[in-house]
């Protein structure tokens, strides 16, 4: 076997023996127990869990990524930051200018089947993101955390929402509409980069499930002036879980 593939085959063991949960469906409690495992440290990410999100703002911009169960806005870090209720003062680290919010959409109690489907799409795409290969891939897209918002239901509900880290171009589709004069090169560059993350999904021993344009975020980049990283995992199959449904 080659060193390609060893490398390949020892990221799927880390998957299998660090990575692995058994199936099951989420809630709060357990979702809240799954993050513990993934955020540990002074870090961006446990800095995002100390916010907690109301009617009031931040003042979000909505983007053309809104389905069934999540919306996709932008906001400044800075008017996140006004929405902490626990402080940290001691190797308090820096936010991007700007951040990705995914927020779940309910329509429904929070125990009905479409409610813990949402869930456990947050807690799949938790898993894969925050995995060690993935984590640091440049053709996948960066969780910097998970914050909470309240969300106007019939009673009040406290949702995670992911942080993620903002695509100055959009995302696929929307981009190649804007810049219908690009050239075959950069089309070509952009394919290549989306394999590359496709790659690195499958080493892992996971399926992503739903490659098309809008799921492929597409990056400033100061050597090649654009990337592609594929985002949105809450569709993904992990392999190893399979044959345990």
């Amino acid at each position: 076997m080659s060193a390609r593939n060893d490398s390949a085959s020892g990221r799927e063991d880390e998957w299998s023996t660090r990575t692995r949960e058994p199936p099951r469906d989420y809630d709060l409690l357990s979702f809240s127990s799954l993050l513990v495992r993934r955020f540990n440290g002074l870090s961006i990410g446990l800095r995002l869990l100390g916010m907690l999100l109301d009617e009031r703002g931040p003042n979000l911009r909505i983007s053309s990524a809104v389905g069934n169960f999540f919306h996709v806005s932008m906001t400044e870090s800075g008017r996140l930051l006004e929405y902490r209720f626990i402080p940290m003062t001691i190797g308090d680290p820096s936010m991007p200018k700007t951040v990705t919010l995914k927020i779940p959409v309910i329509t429904d109690h929070l125990e009905s089947p479409r409610s813990r489907k949402l869930w456990t799409c947050m807690a799949k795409e938790l898993r894969i993101l925050k995995n060690d290969h993935l984590s640091r891939h440049r053709n996948i897209v960066k969780l910097l955390g998970v914050c909470w918002a309240s969300l106007s239901t019939p009673r009040a509900t406290i949702m995670p929402v992911l942080a993620l880290e903002e695509a100055e171009l959009g995302d696929m589709e929307t981009f190649l509409q804007r810049h219908r004069d690009i050239s075959l090169q950069k089309i070509v560059g952009l394919c290549l980069d989306i394999a590359e993350g496709v790659k690195a999904i499958h080493q892992i021993g996971t399926v992503h499930c739903d490659i098309k344009p809008r799921n492929m975020l597409i990056f400033k980049h100061d050597k090649l002036n654009q990337t592609a990283k594929v985002a949105d995992f809450g569709s993904a199959i992990i392999l190893s879980e399979v044959g345990q449904q």
